[in-house]
């Protein structure tokens, strides 16, 4: 991208796609002129042009500039102030993206690109080789199968105990499910608990959370149900 950058002559490289893997509620969109540059910048719904994704690449000689111009302006928005304003100034040129792009812009957009993450092609396009991820590092015991657990397409982090039916979820390090407990369509973060018989569906669970046995808990895939940190249930 910042071979093409210096290649094109361009001010502004701007990062977008035509194929996002869901429309967002709001976003930057561009359309381009004949010869391939910006012609025009906004900020909201559209049913055209090509989606930004956020990535710009541009001299820190010209950011500067740009951050005094908009400071004297009042302007605080880049997409909005800087690039919808200056496409006739400036040679702002696309660079499309062609993998996996998506954005979270609430809860909802959380859980289904969490659940993308299950569709092996989709994490052999993020994670692929060269392109590493560094996290922290943490030694945790492996998970835990219980004799009558089951356990199918699922990402299960270490430290885990099942014992009970987990399906088409993502468990953090250390969640407990529980003998007869059945979790499905969950994400599941860390230190959550789910009680004998307890059934839980289309559930994204903070930190620590509790189920007491017996509950049944259950959202849908398009509106998931929001379980608090440290809550008790």
């Amino acid at each position: 991208m910042l071979e093409e950058h210096i290649k094109s002559g361009a001010d502004i490289t701007a990062v977008c796609t035509r194929q996002p893997q869901a429309v967002p509620r709001t976003g930057t969109y561009f359309t381009l002129s004949a010869e391939g540059f910006l012609a025009d910048a906004w900020v909201g719904e559209s049913v055209r042009g090509c989606l930004s994704l956020e990535v710009y690449v541009l001299s820190a000689r010209l950011l500067l500039s740009l951050i005094e111009h908009c400071a004297s302006h009042g302007i605080w928005s880049f997409s909005g102030g800087v690039l919808g304003a200056m496409t006739t100034s400036l040679k702002i040129a696309p660079w499309f993206f062609s993998g996996y792009a998506a954005r979270f812009q609430a809860v909802e957009d959380y859980y289904a690109r969490s659940m993308d993450l299950l569709d092996p092609a989709v994490r052999q396009d993020l994670f692929a080789p060269g392109r590493e991820v560094r996290t922290k590092d943490r030694s945790d015991p492996s998970t835990y199968y219980g004799p009558e657990s089951a356990c199918a397409n699922s990402l299960v982090a270490d430290g885990c105990v099942i014992e009970g039916q987990v399906r088409d979820s993502i468990l953090f390090r250390g969640v407990r499910v529980e003998a007869g407990a059945q979790v499905s369509g969950c994400i599941l973060m860390q230190g959550v608990t789910i009680s004998r018989e307890a059934c839980l569906n289309f559930a994204v669970a903070d930190k620590n959370a509790l189920i007491h046995p017996g509950r049944m808990l259950m959202g849908h895939q398009s509106y998931p149900l929001v379980i608090a940190k440290n809550a008790v249930i």
